[in-house]
C-alpha cells in the first residue's frame, strides 16, 4: 500500500479511493488479509477512519469482514463475475442497437480513432491496465452518445469483481490482439447496421475472458476465488462456453 498526500480531502474518502483502486487494478490481490493498524501505519492516520474505509469497502464487495476476526480483500466469485456477463450481454446489446439506429457519424468516428489507438499499443507493448481503460472507453462511448452514462454508472457499481476478473485475463492470458478482433467484429456490425449478429457477438466478446482462462487460471490463481468455483460452478461454465463457441479447445 503506497502513502497518499491526503491534503484538504477527508481522511477516510482518501483512504478509501486509494485502497478500492489498489483492489481493483490487484496491487492488493484477493484474499489478502487487511488490518486496520496496517492501514493506520501506511496512511498515517487514526484508526477510526480506517473503521469506515472497511466499511464502504465491504458495502463495494471488496473487502470481507469475519467479525470479532479478521478482513480480507474479497475473493472473485465465479457465479456473480457469470451474472454479471449475463447482465452486460443484455444491455450492451440493446446499447449498441439504439447506437446503430442513431447513426451519429461523429461518434462512430470517436470509437474508430479508439481502435487505431488500441492497434498502436498491441503494437509498439502492452500496458494490461491502459488497455483495459482504452476498452472499456470503447463500450463506453456508446453509453455516453445516447446520454445512458446513468445506466453504465450502474454497470460499474454492480461489477467490481468482474473488472478485478478482466484484469487478470488481461495479465495472465494477454491475449490483446483477441479482444482487438472482437471489436472489429463491433465496428463491422455498426457500419453495416447488422442488428440481428449484436447479441452473439456480445456472448463471444464478452466470455471469451472466462474462455482463454479456464484451461489453467483456476490452477494457477485458486487463492484468488471463492469456495463456490467447485466442479459444478466448473460444469456450468462448460456449458455456457459450448453454447457460446461449440466444442472447441477452450485455450484457443
Amino acid at each position: 500500500m503506497r502513502k497518499r498526500d491526503l491534503g484538504a480531502e477527508t481522511l477516510s474518502e482518501s483512504v478509501y479511493e486509494s485502497l478500492k483502486k489498489e483492489i481493483l487494478s490487484l496491487d492488493i490481490k484477493p484474499g489478502t488479509i487487511l488490518t486496520e493498524n496496517d492501514v493506520s501505519e501506511a496512511y498515517k492516520i487514526s484508526r477510526s477512519p480506517v473503521r469506515s474505509v472497511f466499511q464502504k469497502l465491504k458495502e463495494d464487495g471488496l473487502v470481507t469482514a469475519i467479525p470479532y476476526k479478521l478482513s480480507y480483500v474479497s475473493q472473485l466469485d465465479m457465479n456473480r463475475i457469470l451474472d454479471v456477463i449475463y447482465l452486460r450481454i443484455s444491455v450492451e446489446s440493446a446499447i449498441m442497437r439504439d447506437f446503430i439506429l442513431l447513426d451519429d457519424k461523429k461518434a462512430i468516428r470517436k470509437m474508430e480513432r479508439n481502435m487505431e489507438d488500441q492497434k498502436e499499443m498491441i503494437e509498439e507493448g502492452v500496458d494490461p491496465k491502459a488497455f483495459g481503460e482504452m476498452d472499456a472507453e470503447f463500450h463506453k462511448m456508446m453509453y455516453r452518445t445516447l446520454g445512458k452514462m446513468g445506466v453504465w454508472d450502474i454497470i460499474q457499481k454492480v461489477e467490481l469483481s468482474y473488472n478485478r476478473f478482466k484484469l487478470l485475463d488481461l495479465v495472465a492470458a494477454s491475449r490483446f490482439q483477441q479482444i482487438y478482433e472482437d471489436h472489429e467484429v463491433f465496428m463491422k456490425i455498426i457500419h453495416e447496421k447488422r442488428i440481428d449478429e449484436i447479441e452473439k457477438a456480445y456472448a463471444v466478446h464478452l466470455y471469451s475472458g472466462i474462455r482463454r482462462l479456464r484451461g489453467f487460471i483456476f490452477d494457477e490463481y485458486p487463492d484468488y476465488f471463492t469456495d463456490d468455483l467447485d466442479e459444478l460452478c466448473l460444469k456450468k461454465i462448460d456449458r455456457l462456453l459450448e453454447e457460446t463457441y461449440g466444442k472447441t479447445n477452450p485455450d484457443q
